[in-house]
């Protein structure tokens, strides 16, 4: 093991430039390659959170040459730390990164950080203050990197990396967490959505009248649905089977009807794949208040980019996300505003991969305030009350079903009710 002493901090550019990677020390390190370890404290000097208000950057923090890097940046849509390959020789243009969206990263602040793999296993796992930032134990398939390299390079610009030790060899779960300081443990884990779990929306006396219902089951129950992208839909076994025509793709499929401000939105949703992802999206409008059918809208074919960048605005939650050999294992559910795309909150990811059966969704509107829950356990909780960051809360506008690359998803007892004010 080597033990890396602390580097000092090293001045950035102007403000509202992209900052540029200054100051690279190389240290010398033990023949590291097909396995390893790397932890380290990182210390920032200033909160750094998303939305408007603050000048992006990015920095690079460690880097194996030619095999891998760890970075940290912020942009508008969200501040993230990312764990980057340069070695997928034999991996066929997928890959292992672990990339880890949030809203903010407090400072002045100090965390610990362990990144370790071994891929001939096909494990890659990574930890801040011992919360995983992927499911451990999860396998990609393995992966050549076919060098050893005996140097790191350690960079300083606003983040600073200090106290690092290096070991040739992968560390399992509880040795990583037995690493950890026990100052350090479970520090921040509302950043992941694993705070004390929130308090539900007692809805027992407002739920309204029945504003829209279908079983999902034939395809008369769905008349008026629109699709966007290359969408196949099957009715099997009482519900609806939906797949993209081709995996390389993605689809989008709109509920016809407009909701208002506050609603309750109840599915049934059965994973049928194991890798895939399956997002919910809603109070989606025209971004000047049009019906997002309005054909002087831009045409959207299910590219992510036309809703989360295009002309209409949204939320979205990702609810069920384990893409093959990408986001694999990952921890969180992801609510985000569009067409800015921020990472505005989030929790435990709301279907676990592996999980099998019909799974209760239900998500609830009630203004400003936002909640959803898998099988009557609440997973996400946030309210869009911070306009100067994220802008004006979004009010009414439609809901649609989306599913990326290779999900097979089916539905069924699709209902909406009209969620009245609170006395």
């Amino acid at each position: 093991m080597k033990k890396v002493k602390r580097m000092g901090l090293v001045a950035g550019m102007a403000a509202g430039a992209l900052f540029a990677d200054e100051g690279i020390t190389r240290i010398p390190v033990p023949p590291i390659g097909e396995s390893g370890t790397i932890t380290f404290m990182l210390q920032s000097d200033r909160a750094c959170r998303n939305g408007a208000g603050q000048e992006n950057f990015r920095q690079t923090l460690v880097r194996l040459p030619g095999v891998f890097e760890i970075a940290f940046s912020r942009t508008d849509p969200s501040v993230n730390i990312s764990w980057i390959w340069d070695s997928r020789k034999g991996f066929e243009g997928k890959f292992h990164d672990i990339i880890v969206d949030m809203t903010d990263l407090p400072g002045p602040e100090t965390y610990f950080l362990q990144y370790t793999w071994d891929s001939a296993l096909g494990l890659s796992e990574a930890y801040l203050n011992g919360i995983a930032l992927r499911i451990p134990g999860v396998k990609f398939s393995p992966w050549l990197i076919g060098k050893e390299v005996t140097n790191i390079e350690i960079s300083g610009a606003r983040l600073t990396v200090s106290d690092m030790t290096v070991e040739s060899r992968y560390t399992p779960p509880a040795k990583a967490l037995a690493a950890v300081p026990k100052e350090f443990r479970g520090r921040h884990s509302n950043l992941f959505g694993f705070s004390k779990p929130p308090q539900p929306l007692d809805i027992s006396a407002r739920r309204g009248a029945l504003l829209y219902e279908s079983r999902m089951n034939t395809p008369e129950s769905i008349a008026g649905w629109v699709k966007e992208g290359p969408l196949d839909l099957r009715f099997e076994n009482g519900a609806m089977r939906m797949r993209c025509i081709d995996f390389a793709e993605h689809t989008v499929f709109w509920c016809p009807q407009e909701f208002p401000d506050r609603f309750v939105a109840e599915w049934e949703f059965e994973p049928l794949s194991q890798y895939g992802l399956a997002i919910i999206f809603f109070a989606a409008r025209g971004e000047h208040g049009e019906d997002i059918f309005d054909p002087a809208l831009p045409k959207r074919d299910g590219k992510f980019v036309h809703y989360t960048r295009g002309a209409i605005t949204s939320y979205h939650v990702s609810y069920f996300a384990n893409v093959e050999n990408y986001q694999m294992g990952r921890i969180d559910s992801n609510l985000r505003k569009n067409n800015k795309f921020y990472r505005v909150g989030g929790g435990p990811v709301a279907i676990q991969p592996g999980t099998a059966g019909w799974q209760r969704m239900q998500l609830i509107k009630d203004g400003s305030r936002i909640q959803l829950f898998a099988n009557g356990t609440i997973c996400v909780d946030w309210t869009d009350d911070d306009p100067e960051r994220y802008g004006p809360p979004l009010d009414g506008g439609k809901i649609g079903l989306r599913q990326m690359t290779q999900t097979i998803g089916a539905y069924r007892n699709f209902r909406v009710w009209e969620l009245k004010g609170a006395k």
